[in-house]
């Protein structure tokens, strides 16, 4: 059984946690007041000061902690939802933003350098500062939106049916690729490797004709 690094991964999930809260904010899906800045790996990030929010974002990372430990993630992503308009309608995605790391976990169970680590803290840093432009890179949200978090195991399995791994959030089935209603354009937001991680983070925008 493969055991990933622990630092890598404490550091993995401070950066999820991070990211999530600096999404929420440059995509505006709460009022900029809502958030405060604060220092997460050293660089100032957008955090929400709303209980209720913070716990959520926080519990739904803290879940995934023992999969990530059994390198049993391949990707997390925040997935915003356009709210139906008509009554009872489902919400609808309309941006996946990815955070793909396929089976770099595996390998993190080999002890990380001093270099590898530095070198990942550096890396998350600078995707925690590409968030903050994807504001002029995205088009604008037409409708309001909320938001789920979707976690992505090797064998696709669930996790909020497994107690142990309950995330707060439930899976949210992707749209067909050949629909003609739906539109994709994928924007790269920072993508690294080195010998013990990988990260691929992403955002697939998803806009119907």
């Amino acid at each position: 059984m493969v055991v990933a690094n622990t630092d890598v991964v404490d550091m993995v999930l401070c950066h999820l946690e991070a990211a999530f809260h600096a999404t929420l904010h440059v995509r505006g899906v709460y009022p900029p007041e809502l958030f405060e800045l604060r220092r997460v790996l050293n660089m100032p990030v957008r955090i929400s000061r709303h209980p209720a929010l913070k716990a959520y974002v926080r519990d739904a990372v803290v879940s995934i902690r023992e999969a990530m430990q059994l390198a049993a993630v391949d990707k997390v992503e925040l997935v915003l939802l356009a709210k139906g308009v008509e009554p009872g309608a489902e919400p609808s995605p309309v941006e996946r933003h990815v955070f793909d790391f396929g089976a770099a976990l595996a390998h993190a169970g080999e002890q990380a350098s001093d270099d590898d680590l530095e070198a990942i803290e550096r890396n998350l840093r600078a995707s925690l500062s590409s968030v903050a432009q994807l504001e002029h890179r995205l088009p604008a949200l037409a409708s309001e939106t909320t938001f789920a978090i979707v976690v992505h195991t090797p064998e696709s399995n669930d996790l909020s049916q497994n107690d142990d791994l309950t995330v707060s959030a439930k899976w949210l089935p992707e749209s067909s690729p050949s629909s003609a209603s739906h539109y994709r354009e994928t924007y790269a937001v920072k993508s690294f490797s080195c010998s013990t991680f990988r990260l691929s983070h992403y955002v697939v925008s998803i806009e119907r004709k």
